[in-house]
């Protein structure tokens, strides 16, 4: 435990600030590492000379930057992630890099749009989408929504309905109008990097929980539950990004009980959940009072459109929004108008279709290329997560294959807390643009996992 802060000599930050940018900068340069522990509140005080609020309230400070993370009984530890923002950036498309790490949407597969913008141009009402309108978007489209949202296996009428421009609009309405500042959030020990960065940004604390084969385990929850802070819980039941896991019907039942018992709010992102072959009840029809729940389209269709659908009770709709209406006052309602065309034709649903199939010859191809290891799929799954023979790690193969020219993403990118993060990674199947570039790129990781990390560096 080996205190690294340096203070600058002059101040002109408050010292709990000055404290919090102190730890980046230690965090920055290397002196403090990943998963290090730092000094206790009163020993850091002493040796720094301040008070131990001060030490507190610039621990807290950077906490809210996603730097470190407290543990109760354990201590304050440098984040497993503090040295790079996790959210996932758009690659360099330079046409050498095989994308094997961001989750797209099979785009030569999506519907064709030139279709849909002949429809519009033929809707009477199309010149309306130019006006303002409900923050809750426009009853045509949310009776769209409310058609989209049967294939998760809600059944509701238009008005549960609120229209938000994509999932991450849609979190970020959830946790800017029910949750505070300091609020703590239970989520899987690995979880989507698009809700750490939000959380982070909004200054909320991630309570990381132990998973298995199933997802998040209910009695951990329930341990934390009794020793944090937790005002709510986020998951993805269907198709946990990124380890594959799908919620059965019991575990489903055992997490609501535990929120229930809690008082918790239930985020349930459905992003990725039509692509496991695999549907049960959702967590929103489980306990619909507690629940919301978000279904995009991006990922099956029209990713620029920007459109997603929430479902909440009524007293919860009434809050989220005026959370649309406060960030951006509604949903681009010409855009609602074009998805609402594509779900009603049935181009949507057949681009869904198309595309699971593709994902499952993307999958026999991946799994055979890679039989002689470890991995976790689902037969129609967009992606995959590799477990990763020793004494290879995550990071060490997201470097490697990056010299290669293959983009994947390591466990690392979505560690949540201190506990040790697995020797795995997550791998696009959908990122390539054909089954030919996936094979050149699985063979390449295939390649690579056959001899040590330290082999291959020489090279």
């Amino acid at each position: 435990m080996t205190n690294n802060i340096i203070l600058p000599s002059s101040l002109s930050l408050p010292k709990y600030l000055a404290l919090a940018n102190a730890i980046e900068e230690a965090i920055s340069s290397g002196q403090l590492s990943p998963g290090q522990q730092l000094p206790t509140h009163r020993d850091l005080a002493a040796s720094m000379g301040v008070t131990v609020g001060t030490i507190t309230r610039g621990y807290a400070e950077a906490q809210k930057k996603g730097l470190i993370c407290s543990t109760v009984g354990r201590g304050t530890f440098v984040a497993k992630d503090a040295q790079g923002d996790s959210l996932p950036e758009l690659p360099d498309k330079d046409g050498n890099i095989i994308d094997m790490g961001l989750v797209t949407p099979l785009y030569s597969m999506d519907p064709p749009i030139q279709e849909g913008l002949r429809q519009l141009l033929d809707d009477v009402y199309v010149q309306k989408t130019l006006r303002y309108s409900d923050a809750v978007g426009h009853e045509y489209d949310r009776k769209a929504g409310a058609k989209w949202l049967e294939l998760y296996g809600m059944h509701v009428t238009e008005n549960a309905v609120i229209i938000c421009a994509g999932c991450q609009h849609a979190l970020t309405c959830i946790l800017t109008v029910l949750l505070n500042s300091g609020d703590g959030i239970a989520v899987d020990h690995l979880t989507y990097p698009g809700f750490k960065t939000l959380a982070g940004m909004l200054g909320m604390k991630l309570v990381p929980i132990a998973m298995n084969d199933e997802g998040m385990d209910p009695h951990a929850l329930d341990v934390a539950c009794q020793k944090e802070d937790i005002r709510a819980i986020f998951v993805m039941p269907g198709h946990q990004n990124p380890t594959t896991c799908c919620m059965s019907q019991r575990r489903r039942n055992e997490i609501v009980r535990v929120a229930q018992k809690h008082d918790l709010l239930i985020i349930e992102d459905c992003a990725c959940d039509l692509s496991p072959s695999r549907h049960f009840t959702p967590l929103a029809a489980l306990a619909p009072d507690q629940t919301i729940l978000i279904a995009g389209v991006s990922k099956y269709f029209g990713a620029g459109l920007r459109i997603s659908y929430v479902t909440a009770s009524p007293k919860l709709r009434d809050k989220l929004s005026r959370a649309v209406r406060n960030t951006m006052w509604m949903a681009s309602p010409i855009t609602s108008r074009l998805t609402s065309m594509l779900i009603n034709d049935g181009s949507a649903l057949s681009s869904l279709i198309n595309k699971k199939e593709e994902a499952r010859l993307r999958n026999r191809l991946a799994q055979d290329i890679l039989k002689d290891f470890e991995v976790n799929t689902l037969s129609d799954g967009f992606f995959m997560w590799l477990k990763l023979p020793e004494p290879w790690t995550g990071a060490q193969l997201e470097i490697a294959t990056r010299e290669r020219n293959v983009s994947i993403f390591c466990a690392d990118k979505f560690a949540v807390g201190t506990g040790s993060v697995p020797r795995a990674a997550r791998l696009s199947l959908t990122g390539p643009a054909d089954r030919d570039e996936l094979q050149a790129g699985l063979l390449i990781i295939r390649e690579l996992l056959s001899s040590p990390p330290l082999q291959q560096a020489l090279f």
